[in-house]
């Protein structure tokens, strides 16, 4: 059977073409009716719009870049940065958009990654970063891609981000174990270039003295995120 054209699929559902474009690119102003009627006869006859037709057209890529730091352990090896890229996909895949995964490799040079970044194969870029000299967001917001970093470094509140209190987080929960009437509260933290550990062990810090508890270094480890670094660290504490 012969790939059905827009044209086509404005037949069948009794719309104009327009409307099917805006349906077929989701934009908002479509009623529910119309876009639900224009979807059944897209799943019905198997309907794929040619990606590269489309990005010629509307100078949309329709996919959005996903850059982790450093390199493939982030990903495979640390939970929090797959949990972080599923998150990012499933919303991509929702919304109609594919997702492009970029690792960042420590050999790179920043002018490798920026030349990539100007290809733009994308429409825009969700940035993970955890190093406080990562030079990516500046970039971003100089040449106009857009972009949201998960994250913040001190001094770049002008960058766009998205990011958690992690030392009210610390503290909240140091305050919890103090409740339960413990006092020898160990912190094992990340790297301290990280911005999110270093305001964790902040937190840490400011709910002991608030407890009037004296900070004891040999309680304060510092891992690199990885869950070996983590078991050696717990054993420490544990023999302390």
């Amino acid at each position: 059977m012969p790939q059905l054209t827009i044209e086509d699929i404005a037949r069948l559902a009794g719309v104009s073409r327009s409307t099917v474009s805006r349906v077929l690119n989701s934009q908002p102003s479509v009623r529910p009716a119309v876009r639900n009627r224009v979807q059944e006869v897209i799943a019905a006859y198997g309907y794929t719009p040619q990606a590269a037709a489309r990005q010629l057209v509307t100078q949309r890529t329709r996919s959005i870049g996903l850059i982790l730091p450093d390199n493939v352990y982030n990903l495979f090896g640390n939970p929090i940065f797959a949990l972080m890229g599923q998150g990012v996909s499933q919303v991509c895949t929702q919304q109609g958009y594919r997702s492009l995964l970029f690792m960042g490799r420590q050999d790179m040079d920043e002018q490798d990654m920026f030349k990539l970044l100007r290809g733009r194969e994308f429409d825009g870029i969700v940035l993970i970063s955890s190093n406080a000299n990562d030079a990516c967001a500046a970039f971003l917001k100089e040449t106009g891609i857009p972009y949201v970093r998960i994250g913040h470094e001190p001094g770049q509140d002008d960058l766009q981000y998205v990011d958690v209190d992690n030392a009210e987080a610390a503290r909240i929960a140091v305050k919890h174990l103090i409740w339960l009437g413990h006092r020898r509260i160990a912190m094992l933290k990340g790297l301290s270039r990280d911005t999110c550990s270093a305001d964790r062990y902040q937190g840490y810090k400011e709910a002991l003295e608030e407890a009037g508890i004296s900070l004891d270094p040999e309680l304060v480890g510092e891992g690199n995120w990885s869950t070996a670094s983590g078991y050696v660290l717990t054993k420490r504490f544990f023999a302390a």
